[in-house]
């Protein structure tokens, strides 16, 4: 069964963007950990206390 030029197109054109939406999609769940990570990071080197401090501070 042989494919017309225009299947083996629609074919190539869906494989293209289900690629890239994939790689997207990494992307931006890439780019959320990254600043999540950077901005816990920050937080916490922000703090001039105690590490028992910081950890009662977030108990309450």
């Amino acid at each position: 069964m042989t494919m017309t030029i225009i299947e083996s197109y629609v074919a190539l054109t869906l494989l293209a963007v289900t690629v890239l939406a994939a790689v997207a999609a990494v992307g931006v769940l890439g780019a959320v950990v990254v600043r999540l990570g950077a901005e816990h990071r920050s937080r916490r080197l922000s703090r001039h206390e105690s590490i028992p401090a910081y950890y009662l501070h977030l108990a309450h």
